[in-house]
């Protein structure tokens, strides 16, 4: 084999294998569950959200389900509600982490703030903050 035949064929060989390598770089759904819900452990409560681990742990296909709360809880935004509603959500989140230390219920807790999360608000139209998003299982 000449020179130039064997760089071509290794040029070759390594573009046929790129798509693979990136398959197995994507974390499975029940690796991300694993992921978020050590954090909901650690944090004792909801995990905290940025739109890139937003994006992640919403992501499709997953096999567990997510509750989400959309907040702004800085003064300038003048969201009472949110501000009102921050320490039931995290006593929910937290008492549900202390009840399902193993993950039984398949059940993720997160709040994304709208300084953290501008462009997640965007995509979901929701400029006054105060939402409580959950995706099912299969969403």
């Amino acid at each position: 084999m000449t020179r130039v035949s064997t760089m071509k064929l290794l040029q070759f060989l390594t573009a046929s294998l790129l798509p693979f390598t990136a398959l197995a770089a994507k974390k499975s759904s029940g690796d991300r569950f694993s992921d978020y819900h050590a954090k909901q452990l650690s944090s004792s409560g909801p995990v905290k959200l940025t739109d890139k681990t937003y994006d992640d742990l919403t992501q499709k296909p997953r096999d567990y389900s997510v509750a989400v709360l959309l907040t702004a809880l800085e003064a300038r935004f003048g969201c009472g509600l949110c501000n009102e509603f921050q320490p039931e959500w995290d006593l929910l989140g937290k008492s549900w982490a202390k009840g399902d230390k193993m993950g039984e219920s398949r059940l993720v807790f997160g709040t994304l703030d709208f300084l953290d999360g501008k462009n997640t608000f965007q995509s979901v139209r929701e400029f006054d903050a105060g939402l409580l998003s959950a995706g099912k299982i299969g969403d």
